[in-house]
């Protein structure tokens, strides 16, 4: 499945929707105030249920022919999380972009990473007594 999620902000009689292209649903109403907050964690929710290891990442720009942003010498650096913001705001798109990608979009920044490499291990506490010699 890609790594790449695209919601808008489209006026509405009542207001504002905010539309996801991946979700099935009609759209949620939101206000003007709370629209960008909205589409931001709209966004970060598909990210989180989404989780990929980093060698399983592949830049989505480059699937989609880099239509992004302007050209340049292609593909390279790291997978990042990558937010865009287009049309003054009223579409936001979280995606996989390599770092060369990435440096080339307008209009974007580079998501930190916040989940942990690896899994933590819990420490155990428990301290287990060697024996001393083979009487024991």
């Amino acid at each position: 499945m890609p790594r790449a999620w695209t919601v808008e902000l489209r006026s509405h009689t009542s207001g504002l929707l905010l539309v996801c292209q991946q979700c099935p649903n009609d759209g949620a109403r939101v206000t003007a105030a709370a629209a960008r907050s909205a589409a931001l964690n709209h966004l970060a929710r598909h990210a989180r249920t989404n989780p990929r290891p980093h060698h399983l990442r592949i830049c989505q720009c480059h699937e989609r022919g880099c239509h992004w942003h302007p050209r340049h010498r292609g593909c390279t650096g790291p997978i990042r999380l990558l937010l865009t913001r287009e049309r003054g705001g009223r579409t936001w798109r979280l995606a996989d972009a390599c770092t060369a990608c990435a440096t080339a979009t307008d209009q974007a920044a580079i998501v930190p990473d916040t989940a942990p490499a690896t899994p933590q291990q819990p420490a155990d506490r428990r301290h287990r007594q060697q024996p001393n010699g083979p009487s024991e």
